[in-house]
């Protein structure tokens, strides 16, 4: 990074010299985009400098810039990087909510996948508070409305553009409250695991059973 380059943006320089190895165009933004995403993981996007980036993928701060054009739309990428959909299990043969074997495969399933990536997950749910930004709020909307999806198809064993629209709403009740738990338990660490199975388990069991009540609270009286 030059002297040019810190006055920019404000940074000091580094005390060494960025280290380059050269990649082709496709290959140096995906590297980029990587190391972004492990600092932007480890801590919040407000405390991490493009130079910190810079100098951690071995570029100047000038390629960065050249790539991605500014520290809001490398973070861009980086969410879109992040965005993916684990497979939820096989879809349940029956819509019962009594097949308390089958939700607590799905609940450790997800247990199991926020845990094994925990500081992704919890720079996703971090992201939200990027000023309101449309663009990452309709990454992350778009994102969620595609999980729930692939929950109703495993609750229900159906396409879920022909599930009922009171399954949406018990699924994305259960969604809100599951991040919450899933916060309580890796962030906050005031339950653990178990506490956090239970708690998502049992408010899934019970959500499935209001269904019936949803959809009569909607129905025109009499």
């Amino acid at each position: 990074m030059s002297i040019t380059d810190a006055a920019t943006t404000g940074e000091s320089a580094p005390d060494t010299p960025p280290r380059f190895r050269r990649l082709a165009g496709d290959d140096r933004r995906r590297q980029i985009i990587g190391i972004a995403r492990e600092l932007f993981a480890a801590r919040p996007y407000g405390e991490v400098p493009t130079t910190e980036i810079a100098r951690a993928a071995g570029v100047s701060h000038g390629l960065l810039t050249y790539h991605f054009g500014s520290k809001r739309k490398l973070y861009l990428e980086v969410l879109r990087s992040m965005l993916y959909l684990p497979r939820a299990p096989s879809p349940m043969a029956t819509m019962d909510p009594d097949v308390d074997g089958a939700l607590e495969v799905m609940t450790d399933w997800w247990l199991d996948h926020v845990q094994e990536n925990r500081e992704l997950w919890l720079s996703l749910l971090g992201a939200r508070g990027l000023g309101r930004d449309p663009e990452v709020e309709a990454l992350l909307d778009s994102y969620e409305e595609a999980s729930r999806a692939d929950l109703i198809r495993y609750l229900a064993a159906r396409d879920p553009a022909d599930a009922p629209a009171e399954l949406w709403a018990v699924v994305v009740a259960w969604q809100g409250l599951a991040e919450a738990t899933a916060v309580e338990w890796l962030e906050r660490e005031r339950i653990n695991r178990a506490q956090a199975k239970t708690l998502i388990l049992l408010a899934l069991r019970q959500l499935l059973k209001l269904q019936g009540a949803v959809r009569r609270a909607g129905e025109p009286g009499d």
